[in-house]
Protein backbone atom coordinates (compact mmCIF):
# COMPACT_ATOMS: atom_id res chain seq x y z
CA UNK A 1 0.00 0.00 0.00
CA UNK A 2 1.55 3.30 -0.99
CA UNK A 3 0.99 6.81 0.31
CA UNK A 4 -1.65 7.65 -2.33
CA UNK A 5 -3.92 4.80 -1.22
CA UNK A 6 -3.77 5.78 2.45
CA UNK A 7 -5.14 9.27 2.17
CA UNK A 8 -8.07 10.20 -0.07
CA UNK A 9 -7.26 13.88 0.55
CA UNK A 10 -3.99 13.82 -1.38
CA UNK A 11 -5.47 14.94 -4.73
CA UNK A 12 -7.17 17.81 -2.93
CA UNK A 13 -3.89 18.76 -1.25
CA UNK A 14 -2.06 18.75 -4.57
CA UNK A 15 -4.77 20.88 -6.20
CA UNK A 16 -4.67 23.31 -3.29
CA UNK A 17 -0.89 23.69 -3.62
CA UNK A 18 -1.19 24.27 -7.36
CA UNK A 19 -3.91 26.91 -6.89
CA UNK A 20 -1.88 28.60 -4.16
CA UNK A 21 1.21 28.69 -6.35
CA UNK A 22 -0.83 30.18 -9.21
CA UNK A 23 -1.99 32.97 -6.94
CA UNK A 24 1.40 33.53 -5.37
CA UNK A 25 4.22 35.58 -6.75
CA UNK A 26 5.81 34.99 -10.12
CA UNK A 27 9.19 34.42 -8.48
CA UNK A 28 8.07 31.27 -6.63
CA UNK A 29 6.49 29.82 -9.77
CA UNK A 30 9.65 30.51 -11.77
CA UNK A 31 11.88 28.79 -9.19
CA UNK A 32 9.47 25.86 -8.90
CA UNK A 33 9.32 25.39 -12.67
CA UNK A 34 13.12 25.52 -12.91
CA UNK A 35 13.42 22.95 -10.11
CA UNK A 36 10.97 20.64 -11.88
CA UNK A 37 12.93 20.97 -15.15
CA UNK A 38 16.25 20.23 -13.43
CA UNK A 39 14.91 17.18 -11.59
CA UNK A 40 13.13 15.80 -14.65
CA UNK A 41 16.13 16.21 -16.95
CA UNK A 42 18.63 14.86 -14.44
CA UNK A 43 16.63 11.88 -13.19
CA UNK A 44 18.94 9.35 -14.88
CA UNK A 45 21.98 10.97 -13.28
CA UNK A 46 20.26 11.05 -9.89
CA UNK A 47 19.43 7.33 -10.10
CA UNK A 48 22.97 6.53 -11.27
CA UNK A 49 24.60 8.48 -8.44
CA UNK A 50 22.24 6.99 -5.84
CA UNK A 51 22.86 3.41 -7.00
CA UNK A 52 26.62 3.98 -7.19
CA UNK A 53 26.71 5.30 -3.63
CA UNK A 54 24.52 2.42 -2.46
CA UNK A 55 26.75 -0.18 -4.14
CA UNK A 56 29.87 1.52 -2.74
CA UNK A 57 28.43 1.45 0.79
CA UNK A 58 27.61 -2.27 0.58
CA UNK A 59 30.83 -3.28 -1.21
CA UNK A 60 32.68 -5.75 1.02
CA UNK A 61 36.40 -6.35 0.96
CA UNK A 62 37.53 -8.90 -1.62
CA UNK A 63 36.96 -12.20 0.17
CA UNK A 64 39.70 -14.70 0.79
CA UNK A 65 37.23 -17.50 1.40
CA UNK A 66 34.61 -18.30 -1.27
CA UNK A 67 31.76 -18.59 1.27
CA UNK A 68 31.57 -14.83 1.89
CA UNK A 69 28.74 -12.84 0.25
CA UNK A 70 30.05 -11.02 -2.81
CA UNK A 71 26.85 -9.51 -4.18
CA UNK A 72 28.13 -5.95 -4.48
CA UNK A 73 31.76 -6.48 -5.48
CA UNK A 74 32.49 -3.50 -7.72
CA UNK A 75 36.01 -4.41 -8.82
CA UNK A 76 38.32 -7.31 -8.27
CA UNK A 77 42.04 -7.72 -8.68
CA UNK A 78 43.06 -6.19 -12.01
CA UNK A 79 46.43 -6.95 -13.51
CA UNK A 80 48.45 -3.96 -14.63
CA UNK A 81 49.27 -3.46 -18.29
CA UNK A 82 47.79 -4.76 -21.49
CA UNK A 83 46.74 -8.38 -21.91
CA UNK A 84 48.83 -10.56 -24.21
CA UNK A 85 47.91 -10.48 -27.89
CA UNK A 86 46.05 -13.72 -28.67
CA UNK A 87 42.79 -15.04 -30.05
CA UNK A 88 39.91 -15.02 -27.57
CA UNK A 89 39.00 -18.25 -25.85
CA UNK A 90 36.07 -20.05 -27.38
CA UNK A 91 35.16 -21.99 -24.26
CA UNK A 92 33.53 -21.21 -20.94
CA UNK A 93 34.34 -22.82 -17.58
CA UNK A 94 31.29 -23.01 -15.31
CA UNK A 95 32.73 -22.89 -11.81
CA UNK A 96 29.52 -23.99 -10.08
CA UNK A 97 28.90 -27.17 -12.03
CA UNK A 98 32.51 -27.74 -13.13
CA UNK A 99 31.42 -28.21 -16.75
CA UNK A 100 33.39 -26.77 -19.67
CA UNK A 101 31.30 -25.39 -22.54
CA UNK A 102 32.98 -25.19 -25.93
CA UNK A 103 31.94 -23.01 -28.87
CA UNK A 104 29.52 -25.59 -30.29
CA UNK A 105 27.76 -25.98 -26.92
CA UNK A 106 27.32 -22.21 -26.60
CA UNK A 107 25.93 -21.88 -30.16
CA UNK A 108 23.52 -24.77 -29.63
CA UNK A 109 22.36 -23.27 -26.32
CA UNK A 110 21.69 -19.87 -27.88
CA UNK A 111 19.72 -21.31 -30.82
CA UNK A 112 17.62 -18.65 -32.59
CA UNK A 113 18.83 -15.99 -30.15
CA UNK A 114 22.12 -16.11 -32.04
CA UNK A 115 20.31 -14.42 -34.96
CA UNK A 116 17.63 -12.44 -33.11
CA UNK A 117 19.91 -10.51 -30.73
CA UNK A 118 22.01 -8.88 -33.51
CA UNK A 119 18.82 -8.01 -35.43
CA UNK A 120 17.37 -6.35 -32.35
CA UNK A 121 20.60 -4.40 -31.87
CA UNK A 122 20.50 -3.17 -35.47
CA UNK A 123 16.82 -2.22 -35.12
CA UNK A 124 17.59 -0.30 -31.94
CA UNK A 125 20.41 1.56 -33.69
CA UNK A 126 18.05 2.52 -36.52
CA UNK A 127 15.51 3.82 -33.99
CA UNK A 128 18.16 5.98 -32.32
CA UNK A 129 19.36 7.32 -35.68
CA UNK A 130 15.81 8.14 -36.76
CA UNK A 131 15.13 10.02 -33.54
CA UNK A 132 18.33 12.04 -33.91
CA UNK A 133 17.49 12.79 -37.53
CA UNK A 134 14.05 13.98 -36.49
CA UNK A 135 15.59 16.14 -33.77
CA UNK A 136 18.22 17.64 -36.12
CA UNK A 137 15.73 18.04 -39.03
CA UNK A 138 17.45 15.59 -41.39
CA UNK A 139 15.25 13.91 -43.97
CA UNK A 140 15.54 10.14 -44.26
CA UNK A 141 14.52 8.50 -47.52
Amino acid sequence: MNWVDRSPDNPTKIQTCCIYLQRDSELIRRYLSKAIVVVSTSRNAIVLIFCSVLAFCFDPQIPDEPSRNTTFILTGNIEAGLPPFALPQFNFNDTQSGKVYDFQDMVSTLGFALFIIPLLAITQNFAVVKSFCKYLFYILK
